[in-house]
C-alpha cells in the first residue's frame, strides 16, 4: 500500500459517504445493520427494513425507489428510504419525492439520521436529487416527539432556501402517553377524578363477571398469530361496520394483507405486541401494537360485544392492561398515533403536532404546476374526504368502498390544519 493510498483512505474516513440503492434485494444482507441503526437513532418501527420492504411490495407500483445510506467510514450516520413518483391531479403532472411508507399506512417519522450529521446528510441528499427533475419534496410527516425537529428545520432552510421555496406546515395532532416506573405511579399522575373513574370501570367489570374472575392477557406468538390476527380484524371490522363505517381494513387498500405480512415479520423480531384481553373466558378485545426500542406504538384496537351486551366500556380497561404491560417492559412512552381525543387526554395523553416540510424549486415552470397541484389536492381533500366521505356518505344506506388511492397519495399536500 502506497502512502498516497493511506492518505486517501484517511480522508475518506473523515467524510460522509453515500450509497444509493434502487431495490430492497440489494440491502437484504444488511437488514440487521439497517434495523440496529434505525433503533439507535430513536426512529419508529416504520423505518425498519421489513416494514419498508413490505410496504414497497404493496404500494410501490409505478414508483421509483431511492434508498440513501450515508456512512462515515463503515459506520452508518444516516438512512433515508425515499421514492420518486409522477402524479397527475389537474391539468399538469407533478414529480414528487416522499418517504417510503408516508402514505397508505398512517406512518410518521423521526428521520434516521445521527443529529450531528443532519447537515452533511441533507447537503448530500440535495446533490443526489438535483438530477431527478422533481417538482416537490415532502419531508414528513415528522413525529411529534422528534427531538431534533428545530435542527432539521434550520438545516433544510440552510440547504435549500437559496434555490427553493420552503413550506413548513403543522399537520394532524399526535398523542403520546408518558410511562412511569409502575402502574401505581401512573395512577398518581392522573387527576383524582380520573383515578376514581378507572377504579369504577374495573369494579363494574368484576360485578358482571364475578370478583374472582381474573383479567388475563396473551400476546400473539408463532403458533397463535394467524388466529389472533383474524379474530382481531373481524372484531375491529364488526364494530365499525355496525356504526355504518368501513373500518380500517376496508378504508385502506390492501391493508389487511399488508398488516398481516408486516406483523408476522415483526413478530419474528419480537416487536409485535398483538394483545388479547379476556375476563375469565370472556373475550374483551385486542390491541394491535408494536414495541421498538423503548417505545410502544398502538396502531389499532378492537372491542367485542361485551361493550354493548353488558353495558360496560371495555376500551379503557384494554388500554390500561396494555399500559401495564408496556410499563413491565420498561417502555418510556406509548405512541398513540394520530388524532386528539378528550378521553385520551383525561388518561394522561399529551398532544403534539406532526410537521411536514415541503421543498419546491424556484423555477416558474415547476412552481406553477405545483401550485395548481396543491390547489386541486385541497379541493379533493375538502369535497371528497371531508364533505362526502366523512359526512354525506355515512348518512346513506350504502356499503362504502375504500378510500380513493389518488386521495391517499395526495392528501399530505393539502393544507389541513
Amino acid at each position: 500500500m502506497t502512502s498516497g493510498t493511506v492518505v486517501l483512505d484517511a480522508i475518506q474516513e473523515t467524510k460522509v459517504q453515500s450509497d444509493i440503492y434502487t431495490s430492497f434485494d440489494e440491502l437484504e444482507a444488511r437488514q440487521e445493520e439497517w434495523d440496529e441503526f434505525v433503533e439507535s437513532t430513536g426512529s419508529e418501527v416504520f423505518q425498519t427494513y421489513d416494514w419498508c420492504r413490505i410496504w414497497w411490495k404493496y404500494y410501490g407500483k409505478n414508483r421509483d425507489l431511492r434508498v440513501f445510506v450515508f456512512r462515515k467510514g463503515r459506520e452508518w450516520v444516516g438512512l433515508l428510504p425515499l421514492f420518486v413518483e409522477k402524479i397527475w391531479l389537474g391539468p399538469l403532472p407533478v414529480k414528487m419525492v416522499k418517504f417510503v411508507g408516508s402514505d397508505f399506512t398512517l406512518a410518521h417519522f423521526s428521520p434516521a439520521i445521527r443529529s450531528e450529521y443532519i447537515q452533511e446528510v441533507l447537503h448530500q441528499l440535495s446533490k443526489h436529487l438535483s438530477n431527478d427533475g422533481w417538482s416537490i419534496m415532502h419531508i414528513g410527516p415528522i413525529a411529534g416527539l422528534y427531538a431534533h425537529v428545530e435542527t432539521l428545520k434550520d438545516v433544510i432552510e440552510e440547504t435549500f432556501s437559496r434555490h427553493h421555496y420552503l413550506i413548513l406546515e403543522d399537520k394532524e395532532d399526535q398523542m403520546y402517553f408518558e410511562l412511569y416506573e409502575s402502574w401505581e405511579d401512573y395512577l398518581k399522575s392522573l387527576s383524582r377524578r380520573q383515578r376514581q373513574h378507572i377504579k369504577e370501570k374495573y369494579k363494574r367489570l368484576r360485578k358482571i363477571f364475578g370478583n374472582d374472575t381474573p383479567i388475563t392477557l396473551q400476546f400473539a406468538e408463532d403458533d397463535t398469530f394467524d388466529q389472533f390476527f383474524d379474530n382481531f380484524v373481524t372484531a375491529h371490522q364488526d364494530r365499525w361496520e355496525k356504526e355504518g363505517r368501513p373500518g380500517h381494513f376496508r378504508d385502506w387498500p390492501d391493508s389487511r394483507e399488508f398488516h398481516f405480512e408486516v406483523a408476522r415479520e415483526q413478530l419474528h423480531h419480537n416487536r409485535l405486541r398483538l394483545l388479547e384481553v379476556r375476563a375469565g373466558e370472556h373475550l374483551l378485545g385486542y390491541k394491535y401494537a408494536y414495541k421498538f426500542a423503548d417505545k410502544y406504538l398502538e396502531f389499532l384496537d378492537a372491542r367485542t360485544e361485551a361493550e354493548t351486551s353488558l353495558s360496560v366500556s371495555v376500551g379503557q380497561i384494554i388500554f390500561c392492561e396494555q399500559l401495564k404491560e408496556a410499563t413491565e417492559e420498561h417502555a418510556s412512552c406509548i405512541d398513540s398515533m394520530r388524532g386528539k381525543y378528550d378521553h385520551k387526554m383525561r388518561m394522561g395523553g399529551k398532544v403534539f403536532s406532526m410537521r411536514s416540510f415541503y421543498v419546491i424549486p424556484k423555477k416558474p415552470r415547476i412552481l406553477i404546476p405545483v401550485m395548481v397541484f396543491r390547489f386541486f389536492a385541497c379541493l379533493l381533500n375538502l369535497f371528497y374526504y371531508r364533505v362526502w366521505y366523512n359526512k354525506a356518505a355515512v348518512k346513506l344506506p350504502l356499503r362504502r368502498k375504500g378510500l380513493w388511492k389518488i386521495w391517499i397519495r395526495t392528501c399530505d399536500f393539502a393544507r389541513r390544519k
